[in-house]
């Protein structure tokens, strides 16, 4: 549920539960360990891990951590691992190479109990490993007490299956698409269908990549990238109409394009099918908060957050929620939690979001600190921030409107983060031609001026209203 607006203040150590509390049909699969001795396995033994992953997640009421958690957990002990990620077993694992044989060993761990349930190793050509993954799969299923698998329905194998070349491609472009480097996903992944690759996997794939990277990486033409995401997305659901992944991309392409109608109806049905795929339920929260509801997506993000509790993802849009909400406080708290969940916060809105919190809390040194740290103002001087700054805290105290950000608006990528900008400064008219750039454009920040606070009076304009009413959508 969601929080309370007097409840304490978010603590990472308050995320996880003790061994006792935590459901018996539940695991994690740990990231497999590539220990050829020129690591040039990882993209096979993460491979491996996420196709485990993605075939547990479809046994009904089990609960599999969310890959991003299992994959940033930092610890050996396995009573601790598994508090952390809410799970009673815990599956590791290691690729290596002898000769031209792959070797995958597997065991799984009960934490509670503390001791090994099941060790193997499975061995086979390169070509072999989707056979691999296919007897690796069954066996765990099978290792696990009757009670969390009751005849399970898997398919752990792609309906067409592709080539070893294929596959290998595929798999390297999802390894890629996982760190987030987006352009070399996308051209592992268009080597793999110009080699023959034709299964939905492989769709579903270029769809995340595709639809990521207005966010994740410069593109030129945000629109074309998000057609050309939708039009993966149905190849995939054409081929599995079931799938989890295809489904959630599809509902946060139509948020995206703000088309709110098709996201909830895209969204609610992966949930219906996977309700425990945070994935989904991160984006039907975030169309709540676009619909003016921060708190029921506050109710989506803590089901998010329970099934991936490390990821700064999901805090973060935590603190956009509470920030809506004027909680600022509570609001910070979620983002300090997100920045020491990641690697580089730079890359994401986590230091937007701060000096958005700052600077409604009239703190304009903290604020001046984030804008600096933020990759969409990297453009800027310190000067320029300082004059910003001092233009933006003129018309909170004076109702004064400032011109400053004219001369800087070439020099900030997001025009949505621009009109922002001009709305604390005061500058209606220069805010109204920023959002309407930002919904031509297909700036995937365009649909947080339906809620951003510093756009209310926006909003209520007649100029405003129009816009918000007539702002394009992705089939326009």
């Amino acid at each position: 549920s969601a929080p309370e607006a007097n409840a304490e203040p978010a603590s990472i150590t308050q995320v996880f539960p003790p061994l006792e509390d935590i459901p018996p049909r539940s695991i994690a699969v740990l990231p497999f360990r590539d220990l050829s001795g020129d690591r040039d396995l990882a993209h096979i033994a993460e491979g491996v891990a996420e196709e485990i992953t993605m075939g547990l997640a479809k046994i009904p009421d089990l609960k599999v951590a969310a890959r991003f958690s299992s994959a940033s957990v930092s610890h050996e002990n396995h009573q601790i691992i598994g508090s952390t990620l809410g799970v009673r077993f815990v599956m590791e694992g290691s690729v290596n190479r002898e000769q031209h044989r792959l070797k995958v060993n597997v065991t799984v761990t009960d934490v509670k109990r503390g001791y090994q349930r099941f060790s193997q190793t499975f061995e086979g050509q390169g070509e072999d490993l989707i056979e691999i993954q296919e007897s690796l799969g069954e066996k765990v299923v099978a290792c696990l007490p009757p009670s969390m698998v009751e005849n399970p329905q898997l398919h752990w194998r792609p309906t067409r299956t592709p080539s070893a070349e294929v596959y290998d491609l595929y798999l390297k472009g999802r390894y890629a698409l996982n760190q987030r480097e987006l352009q070399k996903a996308s051209k592992f992944l268009e080597q793999a269908i110009t080699s023959g690759g034709d299964f939905a996997a492989l769709y579903e794939a270029c769809a995340a990549t595709l639809a990521l990277m207005p966010t994740y990486s410069a593109t030129s033409n945000p629109r074309m990238a998000l057609s050309d995401a939708t039009r993966f997305a149905k190849k995939a659901l054409k081929m599995d109409p079931e799938s989890p992944l295809a489904l959630a991309v599809m509902g946060r392409i139509y948020l995206s394009s703000c088309q709110w109608n098709e996201a909830r109806e895209v969204l609610e049905q992966a949930i219906k099918k996977y309700p425990r795929d945070p994935s989904a339920r991160l984006w039907y929260g975030c169309l709540q908060v676009y619909m003016g509801e921060p708190l029921k997506g506050l109710e989506q993000f803590e089901r998010a957050r329970e099934l991936d509790p490390l990821s700064p993802v999901i805090y973060t849009e935590i603190a956009w929620a509470l920030y809506l909400d004027k909680q600022y406080e509570r609001a910070e708290d979620c983002l300090l939690i997100a920045r020491s969940l990641s690697e580089d916060d730079s890359r994401s809105l986590i230091p937007t979001l701060l000096w958005s919190v700052y600077l409604a809390e009239a703190r304009y040194d903290d604020a001046f600190a984030e804008m600096r740290r933020d990759k969409l103002l990297n453009q800027l001087a310190d000067d320029d921030y300082r004059q910003l700054i001092d233009a933006i805290a003129d018309y909170q105290a004076r109702g004064q409107a400032g011109e400053v950000l004219v001369d800087m608006e070439a020099r900030i990528p997001s025009p949505a983060i621009t009109a922002h900008l001009y709305a604390l400064t005061g500058c209606v008219d220069r805010t109204l031609s920023c959002l309407q750039r930002a919904f031509q454009d297909m700036d995937p920040l365009a649909a947080y001026a339906y809620v951003n606070p510093a756009l209310e009076h926006i909003r209520r304009s007649p100029k405003g209203k129009l816009l918000l009413a007539s702002a394009p959508s992705l089939d326009e």
